[in-house]
């Protein structure tokens, strides 16, 4: 574990995301390239103090990025067609 700010400036090509967690207020997710190593590390943060973090080979990064990508296409599909919604949540 360490601790560090998590609120810093976005560079033109950024290297480090924070994403706010869904359900509190001072947990986030950041995410960050580190080119000298060729990975991503993914962290999870409460306030300023890491718990935990997961280093991804940039080779190994395509799967969660069509992960997320599906996901978002999905969701978008979604909001676009009421209906499906609807069938989704009576199916849950």
């Amino acid at each position: 574990m360490h601790d560090s700010g998590v609120h810093e400036s976005r560079t033109p090509f950024a290297r480090r995301v924070f994403i706010q967690d869904h359900r509190r207020e001072q947990s986030y997710l950041r995410a960050t390239w580190h080119v000298d190593n060729d990975q991503f590390v993914i962290s999870h943060w409460n306030g300023a103090v890491c718990i935990a973090a997961t280093r991804i080979a940039s080779a190994d990064a395509a799967e969660l990025v069509a992960l997320l990508t599906d996901g978002i296409a999905e969701a978008d599909r979604l909001l676009a067609e009421p209906h499906a919604v609807e069938s989704r949540d009576r199916a849950s």
